[in-house]
């Protein structure tokens, strides 16, 4: 009778573990590669008393996964390293941390959508313990260098 019981109890943790992990989808490639390349456009945080940043992000496929870089025209960015890059429900999401130039520690979290050649992303984050909000639009840009109009 005791060793039934250990059976039954490894088949439920087999199963309760199988079950978490094929809740994760996975994402194929063909629905990573558009979203490849680099995107350049205004960044603006909803306090509206932050000017207008000029933002690139680059993203590649990696292993079948996309990883990604983002700068600023201001620098502070140095051209990070994204954190968890994934796509889901037609979305880019991904994070970004950096320290700014005041020495304040900075967090982005990015929920981004594609509409043709335009990345339309939501973005909040904070900034030294204090919250912001902000929209992000940008085009994608050509091995040229040139931003479709």
């Amino acid at each position: 009778m005791p060793s039934l019981a250990k059976h039954a109890i490894f088949l439920l943790v087999f199963v309760a573990l199988a079950a978490c992990g094929g809740s994760q989808k996975l994402v194929d490639q063909k629905t990573l590669e558009p979203w490849a390349g680099a995107w350049r456009g205004q960044g603006v945080r909803d306090n509206r008393i932050d000017p207008l940043q000029q933002w690139t992000l680059t993203l590649a496929l990696k292993e079948n996964q996309l990883a990604g870089r983002m700068s600023d025209e201001l620098g502070e960015m140095r051209n990070l390293e994204l954190r968890d890059v994934r796509v889901a429900e037609g979305e880019l999401h991904f994070k970004l941390s950096y320290e700014s130039s005041r020495g304040l520690h900075v967090l982005y979290r990015h929920r981004a959508r594609m509409q043709g050649d335009k990345l339309l992303s939501l973005f909040e984050g904070n900034e030294g313990g204090k919250s912001f909000a902000g929209k992000w639009e940008a085009k994608r840009v050509y091995d040229d260098g040139a931003v479709k109009k």
